[in-house]
């Protein structure tokens, strides 16, 4: 939170608050993405073996996103609005009910 937050001071950010809360939530939802992982592991190899497909599968929506490629179904994908919250985009636009 404190490189965040320097980050954002240093880059000129509008909003050091948007910053700060776009950090902590998704420091939040890969950690307990890590955690949910974990739990069902009984070794250190098992637990590298599982989370190399799973952390391509949480970074390939966010990399689309960077790139502009943002398909409909992946509007509200947390990585993505974490991202969106950040750069201080609005991102609820992207999502229709």
């Amino acid at each position: 939170m404190v490189v965040a937050s320097v980050l954002g001071f240093v880059s000129n950010s509008k909003s050091i608050l948007s910053v700060l809360s776009g950090t902590f939530l998704s420091s939040v939802i890969f950690t307990l993405f890590g955690l949910i992982i974990a739990t069902k592991i009984t070794s250190l190899n098992q637990f590298i073996l599982t989370t190399v497909p799973v952390e391509i599968l949480g970074f390939v929506p966010a990399l689309l996103h960077l790139f502009g490629v943002t398909p409909y179904f992946l509007g509200i994908y947390p990585a993505n609005t974490c991202m969106d919250l950040i750069a201080e985009k609005d991102f609820l636009p992207q999502v229709c009910f």
